[in-house]
């Protein structure tokens, strides 16, 4: 590499990573672009004159970690200590380790498939600017219009990346299976389901039944729903998929009237990383991790422990 051009790939560097100027503030000073200074960026973390490190938390439980993997036959658990804090704190330090992983381990040319939620909200809220150039999709259609819905979390985590984004544009659940099949031949949502079968890392949350939970407090799911939900024994969801304490599928006509991945393809993705946190989402996050969809979990010691019990 010219000397001249590597002077300008470190300096670039130091205003960004150290004197912690804006792409942008960086473009106006030395009169270029800031899509030039985004590449600059890479090009210089690809040459090895920047070297990125993230520092995760000590105070992790590896026990417990290797534990939840041996059981659940996970490529990784990571367990976040709970002694001592707020389940408001527990959350936040579980969304904030699991923007870290999704910085660090994810690629350039990856596809990011995202469900919507609470959890995943304050993940994006975490999210820092790494320039990695990646493509987004939904996985899972909206609910009503706020900030938890699945196309606002995708333009959340897009603003991570240098990224391109699918949105799915349909509600999360619909009346009838008539009304599903009809919005499922649209040519727009037939794009996005194709573009789902190139998803290579996805990022879900875990969902219980309780009246706290974004399928019930959004109105999607009434009560004749729960009733029926109940019946089949279902005690949680990912993407819209209800499943039993013993990771069965459930089959009710609720599952078919979702707009979303589906069980089917959710499952033969490479990189599912769930991530989940309280105790009481413990029997919801068994049923999740036994339909054998999940390879990687994200929670707190104190809902690592319940699920490890609820398992005996």
């Amino acid at each position: 590499m010219p000397q001249y051009e590597e002077h300008l790939l470190i300096k670039v560097a130091e205003n960004y990573y150290i004197n912690e100027l804006t792409q942008q503030q960086i473009a106006d000073k030395m009169n270029i672009s800031r899509v030039k200074v985004s590449r600059m960026l890479s090009k210089a973390k690809r040459m090895g004159l920047v070297e990125i490190r993230i520092k995760y938390p000590t105070n992790r439980n590896i026990q417990i970690e290797k534990k939840i993997e041996d059981i659940f036959n996970l490529k990784e658990a990571l367990i976040i200590s709970s002694d001592y804090k707020s389940k408001y704190q527990i959350l936040n330090e579980v969304a904030r380790f699991a923007a870290r992983y999704l910085i660090e381990n994810i690629k350039n040319g990856d596809v990011l498939g995202i469900s919507w939620g609470k959890t995943l909200k304050i993940i994006a809220s975490y999210l820092e600017y790494c320039g990695k150039k990646i493509e987004i999709v939904q996985m899972l259609g909206n609910t009503s219009p706020n900030d938890i819905s699945g196309d606002e979390i995708v333009r959340k985590f897009s603003k991570a990346f240098v990224s391109r984004y699918y949105l799915l544009p349909a509600p999360a659940i619909v009346d009838n299976e008539r009304l599903k099949n009809m919005l499922m031949s649209d040519s727009k949502i037939i794009e996005i389901f194709k573009k789902l079968n190139s998803v290579t890392f996805s990022i879900i949350s875990i969902g219980n039944l309780s009246k706290e939970s974004t399928f019930v407090s959004s109105g999607y799911l009434n009560n004749n729903d729960l009733k029926i939900l109940a019946k089949s024994k279902a005690v949680g969801n990912f993407c819209g998929v209800f499943f039993d304490r013993y990771g069965n599928i459930c089959s009710t006509i609720i599952n078919k009237r979702v707009i979303g991945i589906g069980f089917e393809k959710l499952k033969i993705f490479p990189n599912v990383v769930a991530v989940s946190s309280g105790r009481e989402k413990a029997q919801a996050i068994l049923g999740a991790l036994r339909t054998g969809a999940i390879n990687i979990l994200i929670t707190d010691e104190s809902t690592a422990l319940e699920i490890i019990s609820n398992n005996e």
